[in-house]
C-alpha cells in the first residue's frame, strides 16, 4: 500500500539518511545528546542542560543555583554550583549579584540572597564580600557601589568612615579626598 506523508522518528532517535522504511532504522541519541521526533542528527545538550541516557528526547535543566556554560553535559554532576558572588535563578543563566551588594557563599538561588553593603564598605557588581572605604574617602549610606572622597575642609582619617570630619579651629586641608588636616603655618590662622 502507497504512503501518503512519512513518519517521523520517534523522540530520543534520528535518522540521517533519506529512504528509511521502518522506526528500527533510527538510532538511538548517544547520552550526551537528545533527538526530538524526526531528528535527522543528535542535538548536544545546551548550555545549563545535561542528558544522562541514551535515547532522550529533550534536554533536562541543571537545578536552580547551579549552571553549566558548555554543551554536551552527560550528567548533573557537570552542573557547577553558582559561584560566590553571583546566583542562578534558572539554567544556564548566572547573574551577578547588583552593585552595592555582596555574596559569600555558592550555590546561591535568587538575587535575594545578595546581602546589602555596609556603611563605610562599597561592592561593585559580582562581590563576593564589600570592600573598606579607604582613609580620605567615606561613606554613610549602605548598598553602596563607590565610596565618596573627602570635601576641601574635611578628612576621613580611619578605613571605613561613615562620614567626613571638619578640619579643627588651626587647622585646614585645601584638597579633596584626604586623610588629615595640616596645621596652618607660622604667620597665618585656620578657623
Amino acid at each position: 500500500e502507497g504512503a501518503g506523508a512519512p513518519t517521523p522518528c520517534p523522540a530520543g532517535t534520528f535518522h540521517n539518511v533519506t529512504g528509511a522504511t521502518s522506526a528500527s532504522q533510527c538510532e538511538v541519541s548517544p547520552s550526551g545528546f537528545y533527538s526530538p521526533a524526526g531528528s535527522h542528527s543528535p542535538v548536544p545538550s545546551p548550555p545549563g542542560h545535561y542528558v544522562d541516557s541514551e535515547g532522550a528526547g529533550a534536554p533536562t535543566p541543571c537545578p536552580v543555583g547551579t549552571f553549566r556554560n558548555g554543551p554536551g553535559a552527560t550528567s548533573i554532576e557537570q552542573c557547577e554550583l553558582a559561584p560566590i558572588g553571583y546566583y542562578s535563578e534558572a539554567a544556564a543563566t548566572l547573574f551577578p549579584c547588583p552593585a552595592g551588594t555582596f555574596l559569600n557563599e555558592t550555590g546561591a538561588t535568587s538575587v535575594d540572597q545578595c546581602q546589602i553593603t555596609p556603611a563605610g564598605y562599597f561592592s561593585l557588581s559580582g562581590a563576593s564580600s564589600p570592600t573598606i572605604c579607604p582613609p580620605g574617602m567615606w561613606q554613610s549610606q549602605s548598598g553602596a557601589d563607590s565610596c565618596l572622597e573627602s570635601d576641601i575642609g574635611y578628612f576621613s582619617s580611619q578605613p571605613g568612615s561613615k562620614a567626613q570630619t571638619a578640619c579643627l579651629e588651626g587647622t585646614y586641608q585645601s584638597l579633596p579626598g584626604q586623610k588629615y588636616c595640616s596645621h596652618a603655618a607660622r604667620g597665618n590662622y585656620s578657623r
